[in-house]
């Protein structure tokens, strides 16, 4: 019997199949009602993408004013072993540079036997009084990890809690910037920018570079510019201890920190989004790894939307306007892929039978391949001048913007019949 992902790709498929045999076959009344849906859904997507772009351009970047706090804050990072063994002590060593007093580093692991790197945590410990090395055992999730420490190791009501993946380095000053944010300016968490920095290992990477940056510098920002609302990314994001300790991760969700971010959203509490927080990760190596992630983001994103969709109609706590993006936020990008996908087969009918409403649907057809590439347009001003002076890299990536297009329709799909066939395993991002 084939595997749940198997079947999850062949179900893909089969939907691919049945769109192009729906185009052909259907009447003609039905076809061109559903091709005028799918088109007008297509560019009410794309309508709310360059929306929330021009909010993204016409913002202002984040200040700071450095505070030079003393208040106890806390490194939480997620380690899941062995598949981050060998970049665990480049990773400590980098904390040791982090410019605040009172910061104590966690490492919360879990491994499903023992290592020889336990021991060597633990002489590190000893000579790093900060530092505190804490296996989860049972665990097989970072959300168990992080729910472990939270209830059995931070009893302080007002401290700073950051959290990171194994992989981050965050820059020297974020816990002072974050301080900043969560009591001067009176936020609940913030979320910092973060960047990749193994770009130069293949072409791959070099294209997530950019990736994350439209992520980070257009899509984060214009959250919070368009909708009044900032999202938690699950790494280099900073809460105030007695909000996340009263919210926690829910372990069923595969992104616990979307779920965890909207459950707060809706209780009223208020996030930010600051550009100046960064943090560098690893980005996936090979397209498998990076598919299986971007699954993984998809696939937990289609089971919040799902989840807190009603909920977000019914919320007393938020405001009109960010009412109006989370529903936008959970319709649009559950629903965009299948009526792009409709659009391309329908297109092709009415080009081979003849019919002006073809142009439409051409128009429509590129207006969305563009959509992706077209955001490297805001990284001419969002972005640093290292972004911006390389020309030539950035037309690489716009055209390899244009498959990843078509990936990320694919890719939507096939977390939508993994939900449908209860396939949840939390797969890990390989190191």
């Amino acid at each position: 019997m084939p595997s749940k992902n198997t079947i999850s790709r062949y179900l893909f498929s089969a939907l691919t199949l049945c769109t192009a045999i729906y185009a052909w076959f259907v009447p003609e009344t039905i076809r061109h009602t559903t091709y005028l849906i799918s088109c007008g859904m297509v560019w009410a997507t794309i309508l709310q993408i360059y929306t929330e772009l021009l909010f993204a351009l016409c913002s202002s970047r984040s200040t700071y004013v450095p505070c030079h706090s003393t208040r106890k804050a806390y490194a939480i990072i997620a380690a899941l072993l062995p598949n981050e063994q060998n970049i665990v002590f480049d990773i400590l060593a980098h904390y040791d540079l982090i410019e605040y007093s009172n910061l104590t580093v966690i490492l919360a692991y879990n491994s499903p036997y023992d290592m020889e790197l336990m021991g060597r945590l633990n002489t590190y410990t000893m000579k790093h009084h900060t530092f505190i090395p804490i296996r989860i055992m049972n665990s097989h999730s970072k959300a168990e990890n992080l729910n472990h420490v939270l209830a059995n190791y931070i009893h302080e009501h007002d401290a700073i809690i950051g959290l990171f993946d194994c992989d981050h380095k965050p820059c020297i000053n974020a816990f002072d910037k974050a301080a900043y944010r969560l009591y001067t300016r009176g936020y609940d968490f913030v979320q910092g920018k973060c960047r990749v920095r193994n770009n130069k290992e293949n072409a791959l990477t070099k294209f997530l570079m950019f990736d994350f940056e439209i992520i980070y510098s257009i899509f984060h920002r214009s959250r919070v510019a368009t909708w009044g609302y900032a999202i938690f990314g699950g790494s280099n994001g900073y809460w105030r201890s007695d909000v996340i300790k009263k919210y926690m991760f829910d372990g069923s969700m595969l992104t616990e920190d979307i779920d965890l971010t909207v459950r707060a959203l809706l209780d009223g509490r208020i996030g930010y989004y600051d550009d100046t927080i960064v943090s560098t990760e690893l980005a996936p190596l090979t397209i498998a790894s990076l598919m299986s992630q971007r699954l993984r983001w998809a696939q937990g994103w289609a089971q919040v939307s799902i989840k807190y969709l009603i909920p977000t109609i019914a919320s007393k706590h938020i405001s009109l306007r960010t009412r109006i993006g989370l529903l936008c936020t959970f319709s649009m990008r559950e629903l965009f892929p299948y009526f792009n996908l409709l659009v391309t087969p329908l297109t092709m009918v009415y080009l081979y039978r003849g019919g002006m409403v073809s142009i439409f649907g051409i128009c429509t057809s590129c207006i969305t391949l563009l959509a992706y590439p077209s955001m490297y347009v805001g990284l001419w001003r969002t972005s640093p001048d290292s972004f911006r002076d390389n020309h030539k890299t950035m037309v690489r990536m716009l055209f390899m913007g244009l498959a990843y297009s078509l990936f990320t329709t694919r890719i939507s799909i096939i977390a939508h019949m993994r939900n449908l066939i209860s396939f949840d395993l939390w797969e890990v991002t390989r190191r």
